[in-house]
């Protein structure tokens, strides 16, 4: 129309110029409209064809697709969800994988709410995944697909984990504690630890795998034995499956209590007991009489009042204070022997061990597991050559 509108207005300007020269014949308007008229049609018939194909072809129909795809990793195996949003013509859904060359058949009824859907698809092989999710309904309608990604664990991840280290274990007082090696990344969920405890039978417990120390307070100290620690795994936040190590094994270091015992000595000092050398304070200790007093050897005696078995060794701190104005009179033990007896009669050697010049914690070791009751430290020399002995703490263990 707008053609015509054109021409029409430049007929009536050259009517206005020269109105008696020229005029527009009747056959020259018949022309002009019917041209007008076929460009309509014309453009009226391409219009209705491309709108008649649709018709033709009839309504394209999508039914809801897979929306808010979560993946859960796992030990060869992988786990999928997804949300169907209002509309309860779905009744299936199709998961491909592997450039389409595995797929998977979900069957499930959906309801006109929020509808959770999950499936686990097993036996993968140890890789990397990518998942194309179809829905359909009954009429074998196809939604658009929603695309999913996740990793799939095995083996090959197993070992590649690593057991956290034990630095020590060793129960002393009425506790048992794991001192632990340098912590793990976060996907270390902790440390499995077995233990044979008082109320019988093994008992197993997951200490924190970032915690320096851990403490088991029901440990059986009299037939324990060793610990066993395995660390678990979990690969992902959202992993179906944990990993666990190998277990290690783990000898109990028992320091025994010295509740009850009696200690005595053949030479004391009044302001230094010979208890002090089991008093739990470092900074107390025996203290031989003045030297006009005494000489070597000194006898310091302990009765345990149980025979104890399976004992491996014997600890020993000298006297820990060299800063005191008579530290050049610190008379710290440098030799010693330690003699063994289940009835206070008959002694057997259990070894002579030089000690160093420090105030640390000594642990001497028998070249065999012994039984005992009574243990007798026989004092043969101290450092600067000052005829007195001084003690810190003492006591026996079993590694």
């Amino acid at each position: 129309m707008e053609e015509n509108n054109q021409d029409y207005s430049f007929e009536i300007k050259l009517m206005n110029k020269q109105r008696n020269k020229y005029k527009i014949s009747t056959i020259a308007k018949g022309l002009l409209l019917a041209l007008s008229v076929s460009l309509v049609a014309i453009g009226c018939t391409d219009m209705d064809d491309t709108y008649d194909q649709f018709w033709t072809e009839g309504e394209i129909i999508y039914p809801a697709n897979a929306d808010s795809v979560t993946v859960y990793p796992g030990r060869n195996r992988i786990g999928l969800s997804w949300i169907i949003n209002g509309d309860p013509s779905v009744t299936s859904a199709l998961i491909y994988w592997n450039n389409r060359n595995d797929s998977l058949r979900v069957p499930f009824e959906s309801t006109s709410g929020a509808d959770s859907i999950s499936v686990i698809i097993n036996d993968l092989e140890e890789q990397f995944y990518v998942f194309e999710i179809y829905t359909f309904d009954d009429d074998n309608n196809i939604s658009i697909p929603a695309n999913a990604a996740g990793r799939v664990y095995g083996d090959n991840y197993n070992s590649l984990i690593i057991n956290r280290s034990v630095e020590e274990v060793k129960f002393q007082g009425d506790s048992l504690t794991v001192s632990w090696g340098a912590a793990l990344d976060d996907t270390a969920l902790g440390v499995e630890v077995i233990y044979q405890s008082e109320g019988g039978g093994e008992k197993q417990i997951l200490a924190d795998s970032k915690a320096a120390h851990t403490a088991i307070f029901d440990y059986d100290a009299q037939n324990g034995g060793s610990i066993y620690t395995r660390t678990v795994y979990m690969p992902d936040s959202l992993a179906l499956d944990m990993f666990y190590t190998e277990y290690d094994t783990s000898d109990v270091f028992t320091v025994f209590s010295r509740g009850n015992w009696e200690v005595t000595a053949n030479s004391i000092d009044p302001d230094h007991s010979a208890y002090l050398a089991i008093d739990n304070d470092p900074n107390s200790y025996w203290w031989t009489a003045q030297p006009e007093d005494g000489q070597f050897p000194f006898y310091f005696n302990i009765d345990m009042k149980e025979e104890i078995q399976n004992v491996t060794g014997l600890y020993l701190q000298p006297r820990t204070n060299t800063n005191d104005p008579m530290a050049e009179e610190n008379p710290r033990l440098n030799n010693f022997e330690i003699l063994i007896s289940s009835d206070n009669v008959e002694w057997s050697s259990a070894g002579v061990f030089d000690v160093p010049d420090n105030g640390n914690v000594q642990y001497y070791d028998f070249a065999t597991p012994q039984s005992m009751r009574y243990i007798q430290i026989v004092c043969n020399g101290t450092y600067r050559d000052k005829p007195r002995c001084a003690i810190a703490e003492v006591g026996i263990y079993r590694r």
